[in-house]
């Protein structure tokens, strides 16, 4: 009877600790990163901020028919002033380009617009974070660092590995798309690829 007793209370000691663990755990990720969403009409932006990775993940969608999907990662700084700042993530800049390549696709296509975009992307320049979102972000660092204890171990996907799904699950819908436009049209060929030919035989004359 008292092993039982032993036993049953080792377990409930087991199972408090890993709640208290679950319940740190959850707070300091709530510490250290911040999301900001907004939406106007048919447009869906989220911003996703960590202090740790001093990283961004910023997405956004269009639910209209065809509907977009983005995602972009940055790297984050703060500066004294308060000044916060992010850039395009190495890693992102060539899967930006390619969204870049698709937009210019399109039939209404701006090419001067296309053409700073691509600048952007590509100048590595750091750009101010939107005041309003700078301001919260400020606030919630503040908190971030009277709160936060970096000894711990906390169990969270990393930013980086986040974005990655997120784009796996962009270029998919994006063949799926593609594949869908090629049966109803009846080609051999992906949009992109008849394009990609055009424009080789257009440049061999």
């Amino acid at each position: 009877m008292e092993l039982g007793y032993v036993v049953a209370g080792a377990f409930a000691l087991l199972w408090a600790r890993s709640v208290w663990k679950n319940r740190r755990n959850e707070r300091l990720v709530a510490i250290r990163r911040v999301e900001i969403d907004e939406r106007k009409d048919v447009f869906h932006w989220s911003w996703t901020f960590d202090f740790v990775e001093m990283l961004v993940v910023y997405a956004y969608h269009v639910n209209d028919w065809p509907g977009i999907d983005g995602y972009n990662l940055f790297a984050l700084r703060r500066r004294d002033g308060p000044t916060w700042e992010m850039r395009f993530h190495s890693d992102a800049v060539p899967e930006a380009l390619k969204d870049l390549e698709r937009d210019a696709r399109k039939p209404f296509a701006d090419p001067e617009r296309l053409a700073e975009q691509r600048a952007i992307v590509t100048g590595g320049n750091w750009m101010p974070v939107r005041s309003d979102i700078a301001a919260t972000l400020e606030t919630r660092y503040q908190l971030f660092l009277r709160n936060y204890d970096p000894s711990v171990d906390v169990e969270v996907v990393p930013l980086e590995v986040y974005w990655r799904r997120l784009l796996e699950f962009q270029r998919q819908s994006e063949a799926k798309k593609d594949a869908a436009e090629v049966a109803r049209k009846g080609a051999s060929a992906s949009p992109r690829t008849r394009l990609a030919t055009d424009h080789e035989k257009t440049s061999a004359k």
